[in-house]
């Protein structure tokens, strides 16, 4: 039934990787069960969740496992001071969103467990009607690279749409990173490489204009992809974003140079740009092209957060314009088009 109290404790599970081609150990379709004090080694999928399910997973070990937990659409977990090893992924997969959550369910809250930190593997969105609360020293990755020779997903990203309250301490900050950072949460791909983690590793958090967020001793690392800003906030009425001790580091910088124009030919043209650097410095160097066959405008060891120019075509035509932003991150563009008309 949606409110069966079955309980699972105090059982190893081993060795399950055969059978089917995806395995699992315990698979909760419906219902709250609560799997507590248990040792899974050398299985496939160990807990699987899915659907509008709520279960509490508490104080189990999980060792040598391919997924120790993996949660699939609407499911909405008590995960808490549960650990692991040497898994294929050292974390808590969250495979897709959903918004089938069980009746009832107005908070999602995400906290520490040693060694699984949340990893988004393609995106979770928190609707209107739910919050995400997430305490402090909780780490989520974003990314996914579960195969020998895989490539990195980075598209990942989280989309909030209703509340999240996010509030570290200096002690114990909350962490949005790239599933490759070993830094925080551990060794989560468990490739036994700590190396350097590119920029621009995951997409972003995106805040809608409906959402409330409050933002307190959060480090975000490594996002934006395809020249996403890390933490972007959508304009519209109704947003309230509160933030506070909040850094962006390890990022590629950021631009954006809004819509295309139409212009005549020899009118002057305006563009204004929006940039952002993640480095350390903060410092950029920023390169108009006007695809015109005129010099490149080039402005260098800048730091600002909005750029302008001016320019005049003396021939109608197309003219795909473009900015490149650079800095100790690495390079990010974007372009408009100009309708240059006779």
């Amino acid at each position: 039934s949606s409110d069966s109290p079955s309980l699972i404790e105090n059982v190893k599970f081993l060795n399950n990787k055969w059978g089917s081609s995806e395995p699992t150990n315990i698979h909760i379709g419906k219902g709250a069960p609560t799997i507590r004090n248990c040792y899974f080694e050398g299985n496939y999928w160990a807990i699987y969740a899915r659907g509008a399910t709520s279960p509490i997973i508490e104080n189990n070990n999980f060792v040598g496992n391919y997924m120790p937990i993996l949660l699939n659409s609407g499911s909405a977990p008590v995960v808490q001071q549960n650990s692991g090893e040497n898994n294929n992924v050292n974390g808590i997969v969250i495979s897709a969103s959903g918004t089938a959550y069980p009746e009832g369910t107005n908070t999602i809250i995400w906290e520490n467990n040693e060694g699984l930190p949340f990893v988004i593997d393609s995106f979770f969105r928190i609707g209107t009607d739910l919050t995400l609360k997430i305490e402090p020293g909780t780490v989520i990755k974003f990314g996914h690279e579960y195969g020998q020779n895989s490539q990195l997903y980075q598209d990942s990203f989280l989309k909030i749409e209703g509340i999240l309250l996010a509030k570290g301490t200096s002690a114990e900050p909350i962490v949005f990173t790239s599933l490759r950072d070993d830094e925080y949460g551990g060794d989560t791909d468990n490739n036994g490489i700590k190396g350097l983690v590119p920029s621009g590793n995951w997409k972003n958090i995106q805040i809608e204009p409906s959402a409330t967020v409050n933002l307190a001793w959060v480090k975000i690392r490594y996002g934006g992809f395809k020249n996403f800003h890390p933490l972007t906030i959508k304009e519209g009425e109704g947003a309230n974003v509160t933030q506070d001790q909040v850094t962006i580091t390890d990022s590629p910088p950021f631009v954006e140079i809004g819509e295309d124009k139409e212009v005549s030919v020899g009118e002057g043209v305006s563009f204004e740009a929006t940039v952002a650097s993640f480095s350390d410095s903060g410092i950029f160097t920023a390169l108009w092209n006007f695809r015109d066959g005129s010099p490149e405008e080039k402005e260098e060891d800048i730091s600002t957060d909005s750029l302008s120019t001016n320019h005049a075509y003396s021939e109608p035509g197309d003219y795909l314009i473009t900015l490149r932003i650079t800095d100790d991150n690495g390079v990010t563009e974007d372009s408009l088009k100009v309708t240059v008309k006779k």
